[in-house]
């Protein structure tokens, strides 16, 4: 089954590098700073916030793997942080930009 998978942070006493290293670690496991909607229009999340598709078998096991994989790589760069992970299922996005 197919989840949607949305993480938003906050970095404390944090530099424009620890930002990149935040975007990286997230990058790097699947979570994107943009989606790509159904009609193919590009959309730029909110800053502090990555979502990705992920296949699973359940929800909770899918967002304790993201979040423990979020919070090692956050770690391995020296970051001081609070996390948030949602997963969903039969999901839906809209979006606005004023």
């Amino acid at each position: 089954m197919s989840y949607f998978v949305m993480c938003t942070f906050d970095l404390f006493n944090a530099t424009s590098a620890d930002y990149e290293n935040a975007y990286s670690v997230l990058e790097d496991h699947g979570l994107k700073t943009s989606l790509t909607s159904s009609s193919g229009k590009t959309v730029d999340l909110p800053n502090t916030t990555a979502a990705g598709l992920f296949t699973g078998e359940k929800c909770a096991s899918i967002g304790d793997d993201i979040l423990q994989r979020v919070k090692e790589g956050f770690n391995a760069k020296g970051l001081k942080y609070k996390v948030f992970v949602t997963v969903a299922d039969g999901y839906a996005w809209r979006h606005s930009k004023n």
